[in-house]
């Protein structure tokens, strides 16, 4: 099942055919796309137009709320809130190697994990 968000069928690239091929064409295999993803997800039909309301009034709202701020001044807020966040939440203190320490803590490592220590071991070499 392959589920294309927005869009068109009549748009759609070659991606569901290739896949389709790569499969075999198996009885399974479907895709839906665009207002019939929305309702074969949610069970509801045109509840893409609700969705699309919920999203203009709260793009609104959020405008009314951050007036104050540019476009780019929110984004880089809330990438140091987000970097924050991610420090706190995987024990990455002043590293050099951010984001292959984070890589690490959230995949390779049983660090946090019950029963095991909280620090995260050193990067294991790409060579």
């Amino acid at each position: 099942m392959i589920g294309i968000t927005y869009g068109r069928y009549r748009n759609l690239n070659n991606k569901p055919a290739v896949v389709d091929r790569g499969l075999g064409s198996p009885n399974w295999f479907d895709f839906f796309v665009g207002k019939d993803f929305w309702e074969y997800a949610t069970g509801v039909r045109d509840v893409h137009k609700h969705m699309f309301a919920a999203i203009r009034l709260a793009q609104k709202r959020f405008a009314d709320e951050n007036a104050d701020q540019t476009f780019s001044e929110r984004l880089i807020a809330n990438r140091l809130l987000i970097a924050a966040s991610l420090r706190k939440s995987f024990n990455v203190r002043d590293d050099e190697d951010f984001w292959g320490t984070l890589f690490n803590a959230m995949f390779e490592s049983k660090a946090g994990l019950p029963g095991q220590p909280d620090n995260v071991p050193p990067i294991p070499s790409i060579d």
